[in-house]
């Protein structure tokens, strides 16, 4: 809790931590660390509850999404309380994907084959009481072929921001409560 800030972290995973979540796969990958998954086909979605607590007005959440070996535009998303916050389809690299570790393993290709990417992802949403984070993959084919993981989430709840001091362009500078009083129209 950094009651000075108005933020309190309700979770914050380095890496994977599968308390919580409605699949508990984790696997270490290496250089990555360990993530949620990494999963195929036959699980297109996880999601996780958390409580919030009262007097909180907004969530910051932070993710990792990877995208591991064939994938081939499918469409990986986040929602949160139902509501789609992110969505991107795999172009690996490119377009939001950057290359991952080579290391990381490769189900199909192998390790070295650089068929890895991950997308970090920053989104700002309302919340209140608990909150529901559903992610989800288009992904169609088996782990063996291709793969979807996530990791280093983050969730930090804030209280609303009380401004102490406005001075800019339009109000221009104050003179109260300064040492010094002059204040100029230029």
């Amino acid at each position: 809790v950094c009651p000075e800030f108005g933020r309190t972290v309700l979770v914050n995973e380095v890496g994977a931590d599968a308390r919580g979540w409605s699949n508990d796969e984790v696997t270490d990958v290496g250089s990555a660390g360990v993530v949620h998954g990494p999963y195929g086909n036959d699980v297109t979605d996880v999601t996780r509850d958390i409580p919030v607590p009262e007097g909180v007005s907004s969530c910051e959440v932070k993710w990792r999404s990877w995208a591991i070996d064939s994938r081939d535009g499918e469409v990986d998303w986040v929602q949160i309380d139902g509501v789609e916050v992110w969505s991107q389809a795999v172009r690996c690299p490119g377009e939001g994907w950057e290359q991952g570790p080579p290391d990381f393993p490769n189900p199909w290709g192998g390790e070295d084959d650089n068929r890895v990417c991950s997308n970090d992802v920053v989104v700002e949403v309302p919340c209140r009481d608990s909150m529901n984070i559903h992610f989800h993959s288009d992904i169609d084919q088996a782990e063996n072929d291709e793969g979807w993981a996530f990791s280093d989430v983050v969730v930090i709840a804030g209280y609303g921001e009380t401004t102490l001091l406005a001075e800019d362009e339009h109000l221009g500078a104050v003179a109260t409560g300064w040492t010094n009083t002059e204040v100029t129209d230029v």
